[in-house]
């Protein structure tokens, strides 16, 4: 029996939100527990491997063939990958956004 990819992207289209924010809420967790630069990146992958495969598996049971096997470790990689990019990107433009203003508050002219 073949594996029914159409089914595959329909999961993973309704859960991938929740997906990413679980990674990201719970990597952020570990990053206030002192786990940081690549070993935090490192936990993100391996967080979204587990519960993106996690979510995967509850919504299309559990993998009958190597290629349902291959296509929820492939989802769970890149659900990891994606929250990794989005936190790193959040923390550079938080970062940049911070010393822009910090940077216009210090150079105005003295008020008169």
């Amino acid at each position: 029996m073949a594996f029914d990819f159409s089914e595959f992207f329909k999961v993973a289209q309704e859960n991938g939100g929740y997906v990413l924010a679980m990674v990201i809420g719970y990597n952020t967790i570990l990053g206030m527990f002192g786990v940081a630069g690549k070993w935090q990146a490192l936990s993100g992958l391996l967080l979204g491997i587990i519960i993106g495969g996690a979510f995967q598996v509850a919504g299309l049971g559990v993998p009958q063939s190597f290629a349902a096997g291959f296509a929820i470790f492939a989802y769970g990689s890149l659900m990891g990958l994606a929250a990794i990019g989005l936190y790193e990107t959040g923390k550079k433009i938080g970062t940049k956004v911070v010393a822009e203003i910090v940077n216009k508050l210090v150079n105005q002219p003295p008020v008169q």
